[in-house]
This record gives C-alpha cells, sequence and structure tokens, in this order.
C-alpha cells in the first residue's frame, strides 16, 4: 500500500512517525488500513501546505 521497505517502515515506527502494528500471530504483524491511509493522506496535506 505505501512502496516503503519493511525496514523504511521499521524506522519510522520506532520514530513514531508510523501507525503502530497489531501483533497477528507470534510472528506476524499488521496495520489498521484505516489508519494507513490516514498517514498517507497527512503526508499529500503536508506536501501541498495544508492541514490534515
Amino acid at each position: 500500500m505505501t512502496s516503503l521497505s519493511r525496514p523504511a517502515i521499521n524506522s519510522l515506527r520506532a520514530a513514531g512517525q508510523f501507525p503502530a502494528a497489531v501483533q497477528l500471530g507470534e510472528r506476524r504483524i499488521g496495520f489498521v488500513r484505516a489508519e494507513v491511509l490516514a498517514w498517507i493522506n497527512a503526508r499529500i496535506a503536508a506536501r501541498d501546505g495544508r492541514a490534515a
């Protein structure tokens, strides 16, 4: 959905700049679609110079 690499997402998560993961299994995580879309929309708004 984002085309970001796993390491890039992990770096953003560690910096608190990406939505929190949801634990799906012992070694599997996922993300809430609505939260990721909101994150993408906020980045677009920031690029365009308007409030998210």
